[in-house]
Protein backbone atom coordinates (compact mmCIF):
# COMPACT_ATOMS: atom_id res chain seq x y z
CA UNK A 1 0.00 0.00 0.00
CA UNK A 2 2.85 2.28 0.70
CA UNK A 3 4.11 1.75 -2.35
CA UNK A 4 0.98 2.51 -4.08
CA UNK A 5 0.93 5.44 -2.87
CA UNK A 6 4.30 6.49 -3.57
CA UNK A 7 3.70 5.82 -7.20
CA UNK A 8 0.26 7.59 -6.63
CA UNK A 9 1.90 10.71 -5.93
CA UNK A 10 -0.06 10.66 -2.56
CA UNK A 11 3.14 11.37 -0.56
CA UNK A 12 5.01 14.61 -0.56
CA UNK A 13 8.85 14.58 -1.82
CA UNK A 14 10.27 14.69 2.33
CA UNK A 15 7.58 11.91 3.28
CA UNK A 16 8.46 9.68 0.32
CA UNK A 17 11.99 9.89 0.78
CA UNK A 18 12.38 9.13 4.25
CA UNK A 19 13.34 5.53 3.07
CA UNK A 20 16.63 5.84 0.93
CA UNK A 21 16.68 4.42 -1.87
CA UNK A 22 19.44 2.72 -3.51
CA UNK A 23 18.62 1.32 -7.52
CA UNK A 24 20.99 -0.49 -9.71
CA UNK A 25 19.90 -0.07 -13.18
CA UNK A 26 21.90 -3.02 -13.99
CA UNK A 27 19.98 -6.06 -12.04
CA UNK A 28 16.94 -4.28 -11.45
CA UNK A 29 16.81 -4.87 -7.86
CA UNK A 30 15.59 -1.80 -4.74
CA UNK A 31 16.99 -1.99 -1.61
CA UNK A 32 15.35 0.90 0.93
CA UNK A 33 17.52 1.96 4.25
CA UNK A 34 14.85 3.39 6.66
CA UNK A 35 15.65 6.73 7.04
CA UNK A 36 14.53 10.07 9.21
CA UNK A 37 17.44 12.33 8.09
CA UNK A 38 17.82 11.82 4.42
CA UNK A 39 18.37 14.78 2.34
CA UNK A 40 16.75 14.45 -1.64
CA UNK A 41 14.76 16.79 -3.55
CA UNK A 42 11.83 16.77 -5.78
CA UNK A 43 13.85 15.07 -9.05
CA UNK A 44 14.44 12.14 -6.49
CA UNK A 45 10.79 10.93 -5.76
CA UNK A 46 10.18 11.49 -9.56
CA UNK A 47 12.97 8.94 -9.96
CA UNK A 48 11.03 6.64 -7.41
CA UNK A 49 7.39 6.80 -9.11
CA UNK A 50 9.45 6.46 -12.41
CA UNK A 51 10.90 3.15 -11.82
CA UNK A 52 8.09 2.06 -10.19
CA UNK A 53 5.74 2.52 -13.14
CA UNK A 54 8.42 1.00 -15.20
CA UNK A 55 8.70 -2.23 -13.57
CA UNK A 56 5.97 -2.48 -11.14
CA UNK A 57 5.17 -0.94 -7.74
CA UNK A 58 6.02 -4.18 -6.24
CA UNK A 59 9.85 -3.87 -7.08
CA UNK A 60 10.12 -0.69 -4.89
CA UNK A 61 9.99 -3.07 -2.00
CA UNK A 62 11.89 -5.87 -3.15
CA UNK A 63 15.27 -7.23 -3.67
CA UNK A 64 14.16 -9.83 -6.20
CA UNK A 65 15.01 -8.83 -10.05
CA UNK A 66 11.97 -8.01 -11.76
CA UNK A 67 10.87 -10.42 -14.61
CA UNK A 68 11.08 -7.71 -17.60
CA UNK A 69 14.40 -6.19 -16.17
CA UNK A 70 16.56 -9.59 -17.76
CA UNK A 71 14.99 -8.99 -20.93
CA UNK A 72 14.55 -4.95 -21.44
CA UNK A 73 16.79 -3.48 -18.61
CA UNK A 74 16.22 -0.78 -16.40
CA UNK A 75 15.69 2.38 -18.44
CA UNK A 76 17.82 5.24 -18.19
CA UNK A 77 17.03 8.93 -17.63
CA UNK A 78 16.68 9.48 -21.57
CA UNK A 79 14.83 6.55 -21.71
CA UNK A 80 17.23 5.51 -24.60
CA UNK A 81 19.92 2.87 -23.86
CA UNK A 82 20.72 0.54 -20.94
CA UNK A 83 23.64 1.60 -18.46
CA UNK A 84 24.62 0.55 -15.39
CA UNK A 85 24.39 3.12 -12.95
CA UNK A 86 23.91 3.23 -9.26
CA UNK A 87 22.70 6.13 -7.26
CA UNK A 88 22.75 5.41 -3.39
CA UNK A 89 21.31 7.97 -0.43
CA UNK A 90 22.78 7.52 2.66
CA UNK A 91 21.47 8.89 5.67
CA UNK A 92 23.49 11.41 7.49
CA UNK A 93 23.76 8.94 10.61
CA UNK A 94 26.87 10.00 13.29
CA UNK A 95 27.94 7.50 16.01
CA UNK A 96 26.85 9.19 19.20
CA UNK A 97 29.13 8.80 22.32
CA UNK A 98 28.69 6.57 24.53
CA UNK A 99 26.16 4.87 22.16
CA UNK A 100 26.52 0.92 21.58
CA UNK A 101 25.93 1.06 17.60
CA UNK A 102 29.19 0.13 15.60
CA UNK A 103 28.94 0.31 12.49
CA UNK A 104 31.32 -2.53 11.49
CA UNK A 105 28.84 -4.79 13.56
CA UNK A 106 25.37 -2.66 12.98
CA UNK A 107 23.51 -5.22 14.42
CA UNK A 108 24.94 -6.44 17.44
CA UNK A 109 23.47 -4.66 19.74
CA UNK A 110 21.02 -6.40 19.39
CA UNK A 111 22.60 -10.30 19.52
CA UNK A 112 21.20 -10.65 23.49
CA UNK A 113 17.74 -10.44 22.62
CA UNK A 114 15.68 -13.29 23.47
CA UNK A 115 17.96 -14.20 26.47
CA UNK A 116 17.29 -13.83 30.00
CA UNK A 117 18.74 -11.10 31.82
CA UNK A 118 21.59 -12.36 33.84
CA UNK A 119 20.44 -11.04 37.37
CA UNK A 120 16.69 -12.48 37.03
CA UNK A 121 18.48 -15.88 35.82
CA UNK A 122 20.50 -16.25 38.69
CA UNK A 123 16.98 -15.54 40.97
CA UNK A 124 15.08 -18.12 38.91
CA UNK A 125 17.97 -20.85 38.97
CA UNK A 126 18.12 -20.50 42.88
CA UNK A 127 14.46 -20.75 43.21
CA UNK A 128 14.52 -23.56 40.66
CA UNK A 129 16.61 -26.00 42.91
CA UNK A 130 15.81 -26.29 46.25
CA UNK A 131 17.68 -28.70 48.62
CA UNK A 132 16.64 -30.22 51.81
CA UNK A 133 15.67 -28.63 54.56
CA UNK A 134 14.73 -25.37 52.44
CA UNK A 135 11.16 -24.69 52.24
CA UNK A 136 8.91 -26.03 49.99
CA UNK A 137 11.79 -29.04 49.28
CA UNK A 138 10.03 -32.21 49.13
CA UNK A 139 11.57 -36.05 48.70
CA UNK A 140 10.25 -37.25 45.49
CA UNK A 141 12.28 -39.80 44.21
CA UNK A 142 9.94 -42.85 45.09
CA UNK A 143 7.16 -41.99 43.39
CA UNK A 144 6.23 -43.03 40.21
CA UNK A 145 3.03 -42.73 37.86
CA UNK A 146 1.63 -45.59 35.60
CA UNK A 147 1.94 -45.24 32.03
CA UNK A 148 4.31 -42.02 32.50
CA UNK A 149 8.23 -42.88 31.92
CA UNK A 150 9.48 -40.48 33.99
CA UNK A 151 13.43 -38.96 34.16
CA UNK A 152 14.88 -37.54 37.07
CA UNK A 153 18.08 -38.20 36.89
CA UNK A 154 21.23 -37.79 34.50
CA UNK A 155 21.98 -41.52 34.14
CA UNK A 156 18.23 -41.74 33.13
CA UNK A 157 18.62 -39.39 30.27
CA UNK A 158 21.54 -41.15 28.83
CA UNK A 159 19.84 -44.06 28.73
CA UNK A 160 16.70 -42.73 27.44
CA UNK A 161 18.87 -40.51 25.05
CA UNK A 162 20.65 -44.00 23.75
CA UNK A 163 16.50 -44.52 22.19
CA UNK A 164 16.07 -41.08 21.30
CA UNK A 165 18.69 -40.99 19.39
CA UNK A 166 18.03 -44.12 17.27
CA UNK A 167 17.07 -44.60 13.69
CA UNK A 168 13.43 -45.77 14.67
CA UNK A 169 13.39 -42.66 16.18
CA UNK A 170 13.97 -40.89 13.02
CA UNK A 171 10.81 -42.48 11.96
CA UNK A 172 7.95 -41.12 14.23
CA UNK A 173 6.76 -38.14 14.98
CA UNK A 174 7.62 -37.14 18.89
CA UNK A 175 4.94 -34.62 20.17
CA UNK A 176 6.33 -32.23 22.89
CA UNK A 177 5.07 -29.57 25.66
CA UNK A 178 6.71 -27.53 27.98
CA UNK A 179 5.32 -26.40 31.73
CA UNK A 180 6.94 -23.24 33.04
CA UNK A 181 6.85 -21.14 36.09
CA UNK A 182 7.63 -17.82 37.04
CA UNK A 183 6.53 -16.18 34.09
CA UNK A 184 2.63 -13.97 33.86
CA UNK A 185 1.85 -14.37 30.54
CA UNK A 186 -0.94 -11.82 30.93
CA UNK A 187 1.81 -9.57 31.18
CA UNK A 188 4.79 -10.51 29.79
CA UNK A 189 5.77 -13.15 26.91
CA UNK A 190 8.13 -16.34 27.03
CA UNK A 191 11.33 -14.27 25.22
CA UNK A 192 13.46 -14.17 28.30
CA UNK A 193 10.83 -15.24 30.70
CA UNK A 194 10.35 -18.36 32.72
CA UNK A 195 11.68 -21.65 33.62
CA UNK A 196 10.91 -24.51 32.54
CA UNK A 197 9.95 -26.85 35.38
CA UNK A 198 9.54 -29.97 32.93
CA UNK A 199 9.18 -31.07 29.50
CA UNK A 200 6.80 -34.07 28.03
CA UNK A 201 7.20 -36.36 24.87
CA UNK A 202 4.94 -38.37 23.60
CA UNK A 203 6.72 -40.64 20.39
CA UNK A 204 3.19 -43.22 20.11
CA UNK A 205 2.11 -46.26 21.02
CA UNK A 206 4.84 -48.42 19.82
CA UNK A 207 7.78 -46.24 21.14
CA UNK A 208 9.69 -47.52 24.27
CA UNK A 209 12.13 -44.89 26.50
CA UNK A 210 14.28 -48.10 27.64
CA UNK A 211 13.45 -47.87 31.45
CA UNK A 212 11.43 -50.49 31.64
CA UNK A 213 7.87 -49.21 31.28
CA UNK A 214 7.47 -51.13 27.71
CA UNK A 215 5.97 -48.82 24.57
CA UNK A 216 3.10 -46.56 24.05
CA UNK A 217 4.20 -44.42 27.41
CA UNK A 218 4.87 -40.80 27.55
CA UNK A 219 8.25 -39.50 28.73
CA UNK A 220 8.36 -36.82 31.75
CA UNK A 221 11.42 -35.07 32.39
CA UNK A 222 11.86 -33.45 35.74
CA UNK A 223 14.15 -30.16 35.90
CA UNK A 224 13.48 -29.06 39.47
CA UNK A 225 15.33 -29.12 42.81
CA UNK A 226 17.22 -32.71 42.64
CA UNK A 227 16.89 -32.87 38.79
CA UNK A 228 18.14 -29.28 38.07
CA UNK A 229 19.31 -28.83 34.25
CA UNK A 230 18.08 -32.87 33.55
CA UNK A 231 16.34 -31.03 30.65
CA UNK A 232 20.20 -30.45 28.96
CA UNK A 233 20.80 -33.91 28.91
CA UNK A 234 18.03 -33.71 25.93
CA UNK A 235 19.83 -30.94 24.41
CA UNK A 236 21.01 -33.02 21.35
CA UNK A 237 17.95 -34.50 20.03
CA UNK A 238 16.22 -31.27 20.56
CA UNK A 239 18.84 -29.82 17.99
CA UNK A 240 18.86 -32.46 15.69
CA UNK A 241 16.89 -32.38 12.52
CA UNK A 242 16.77 -35.88 11.64
CA UNK A 243 14.13 -35.81 14.69
CA UNK A 244 10.44 -34.65 13.82
CA UNK A 245 8.72 -32.74 17.26
CA UNK A 246 5.56 -31.32 17.25
CA UNK A 247 4.15 -28.89 19.50
CA UNK A 248 0.95 -26.80 20.46
CA UNK A 249 1.73 -23.16 19.65
CA UNK A 250 5.48 -24.25 18.41
CA UNK A 251 6.28 -20.31 18.97
CA UNK A 252 5.97 -20.75 22.98
CA UNK A 253 7.55 -24.09 23.65
CA UNK A 254 10.57 -22.73 21.09
CA UNK A 255 10.66 -19.46 23.15
CA UNK A 256 11.25 -20.94 26.83
CA UNK A 257 13.36 -23.67 25.31
CA UNK A 258 15.62 -21.41 24.15
CA UNK A 259 16.12 -19.53 27.61
CA UNK A 260 17.60 -22.82 28.43
CA UNK A 261 20.36 -22.59 26.20
CA UNK A 262 18.20 -25.35 23.79
CA UNK A 263 17.59 -24.41 20.11
CA UNK A 264 14.99 -26.47 18.81
CA UNK A 265 14.81 -27.52 15.63
CA UNK A 266 13.51 -30.64 13.86
CA UNK A 267 10.31 -29.04 13.35
CA UNK A 268 7.50 -31.53 12.48
CA UNK A 269 4.21 -29.46 12.91
CA UNK A 270 2.47 -26.96 14.93
CA UNK A 271 -1.19 -28.70 16.01
CA UNK A 272 -2.70 -25.51 16.53
CA UNK A 273 -1.70 -23.91 12.72
CA UNK A 274 -2.84 -27.06 11.55
CA UNK A 275 -6.22 -26.86 13.06
CA UNK A 276 -6.59 -23.36 11.67
CA UNK A 277 -5.84 -24.55 8.26
CA UNK A 278 -8.32 -27.44 8.59
CA UNK A 279 -11.15 -25.23 9.81
CA UNK A 280 -11.02 -21.20 10.38
CA UNK A 281 -14.19 -21.25 11.64
CA UNK A 282 -13.31 -23.09 15.09
CA UNK A 283 -11.93 -19.26 15.90
CA UNK A 284 -13.94 -17.53 19.13
CA UNK A 285 -14.83 -14.70 17.56
CA UNK A 286 -16.90 -16.72 15.57
CA UNK A 287 -19.04 -19.41 16.68
CA UNK A 288 -16.28 -21.63 17.29
CA UNK A 289 -14.54 -22.77 20.86
CA UNK A 290 -11.10 -21.77 20.04
CA UNK A 291 -7.80 -23.88 18.87
CA UNK A 292 -6.65 -24.45 22.62
CA UNK A 293 -5.50 -27.76 23.13
CA UNK A 294 -8.21 -28.36 25.25
CA UNK A 295 -11.05 -27.35 23.06
CA UNK A 296 -9.87 -29.22 20.22
CA UNK A 297 -8.84 -32.12 22.27
CA UNK A 298 -12.46 -32.07 23.15
CA UNK A 299 -13.71 -31.41 19.41
CA UNK A 300 -11.71 -33.88 17.29
CA UNK A 301 -10.49 -36.49 19.82
CA UNK A 302 -13.50 -36.15 22.15
CA UNK A 303 -11.09 -36.57 24.70
CA UNK A 304 -10.80 -33.03 26.53
CA UNK A 305 -7.85 -31.94 27.82
CA UNK A 306 -8.77 -31.15 31.64
CA UNK A 307 -7.73 -27.18 32.53
CA UNK A 308 -5.60 -26.51 35.44
CA UNK A 309 -8.63 -24.96 36.84
CA UNK A 310 -10.39 -28.15 37.15
CA UNK A 311 -8.22 -29.55 38.54
CA UNK A 312 -5.76 -28.07 40.43
CA UNK A 313 -8.15 -25.10 41.31
CA UNK A 314 -8.52 -24.23 45.42
CA UNK A 315 -11.65 -22.16 46.50
CA UNK A 316 -10.88 -19.08 47.86
CA UNK A 317 -11.34 -18.33 51.02
CA UNK A 318 -14.28 -15.63 52.62
CA UNK A 319 -13.76 -13.86 55.57
CA UNK A 320 -15.94 -15.82 57.70
CA UNK A 321 -13.59 -19.24 56.92
CA UNK A 322 -16.16 -20.30 53.76
CA UNK A 323 -15.17 -21.25 50.50
CA UNK A 324 -15.80 -18.66 48.10
CA UNK A 325 -16.72 -19.13 44.06
CA UNK A 326 -13.31 -18.04 43.15
CA UNK A 327 -10.70 -20.42 42.94
CA UNK A 328 -7.03 -20.31 42.93
CA UNK A 329 -4.31 -22.24 41.47
CA UNK A 330 -1.41 -22.91 43.12
CA UNK A 331 2.23 -21.68 41.07
CA UNK A 332 3.50 -24.55 38.93
CA UNK A 333 6.44 -25.58 40.67
CA UNK A 334 4.00 -26.35 44.23
CA UNK A 335 2.27 -28.42 41.83
CA UNK A 336 5.32 -30.30 40.74
CA UNK A 337 7.04 -30.42 44.51
CA UNK A 338 4.02 -30.70 46.78
CA UNK A 339 3.02 -34.71 46.91
CA UNK A 340 -0.30 -33.44 47.09
CA UNK A 341 -0.22 -32.30 43.65
CA UNK A 342 2.53 -34.10 41.75
CA UNK A 343 1.02 -36.61 40.59
CA UNK A 344 -1.76 -35.07 39.00
CA UNK A 345 0.49 -32.78 37.57
CA UNK A 346 2.00 -35.05 35.84
CA UNK A 347 -0.77 -37.09 34.16
CA UNK A 348 -1.59 -33.23 33.47
CA UNK A 349 1.63 -32.68 31.86
CA UNK A 350 2.31 -35.74 30.04
CA UNK A 351 -1.48 -35.64 28.33
CA UNK A 352 -0.44 -32.15 26.68
CA UNK A 353 1.93 -34.17 24.65
CA UNK A 354 0.07 -37.58 23.67
CA UNK A 355 -2.84 -34.84 23.36
CA UNK A 356 -1.13 -33.61 20.93
CA UNK A 357 0.30 -36.31 18.98
CA UNK A 358 -3.08 -38.07 18.23
CA UNK A 359 -4.21 -34.51 17.26
CA UNK A 360 -1.78 -34.35 14.97
CA UNK A 361 -1.98 -37.80 13.07
CA UNK A 362 -6.27 -36.97 12.96
CA UNK A 363 -5.48 -33.11 11.61
CA UNK A 364 -2.84 -34.62 8.80
CA UNK A 365 -5.62 -37.13 7.92
CA UNK A 366 -8.11 -34.46 7.64
CA UNK A 367 -5.76 -32.21 5.45
CA UNK A 368 -5.46 -34.77 3.48
CA UNK A 369 -8.82 -35.15 2.70
CA UNK A 370 -9.84 -31.73 2.25
CA UNK A 371 -9.98 -30.18 -1.95
CA UNK A 372 -6.65 -28.09 -2.87
CA UNK A 373 -6.04 -25.51 -5.62
CA UNK A 374 -2.82 -25.60 -7.58
CA UNK A 375 -3.27 -22.50 -8.67
CA UNK A 376 -5.38 -19.12 -8.35
CA UNK A 377 -5.74 -17.51 -11.56
CA UNK A 378 -6.93 -14.15 -11.48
Amino acid sequence: MLSSAITAGKYSSSAATRLALRVNRASGSSTFIPSSRIQTNNLASDRYRSTSSQFGRSCLFSTAQHPDVERFGVPSENNDTTEEKTETFIPKSQLKPGGNWNPDDPVGWAKGFGSRDPSKENQLFAMAQLKPGDEGYFDVSSMHVEGVTMVRTVEEARIVMERLMSPESEQVFHACDTEVMDIDLKNVGPVGNGYVTCASVYSGPDFDYGLGDGPGTSLWIDNLDDSFAVLQEFKEFFEDERFKTVWHNYGFDRHVMWNEGIDVKGFGGDTMHMARLQDTSRAKYGAGTGYSLEALTGDILKRRKKPMKEIFGVARLRKDGSEGSLVDVPPVEVLQRDPRFRKQWIVYSAFDAEGTWYLRQELQAMLEDMPWVSAILI
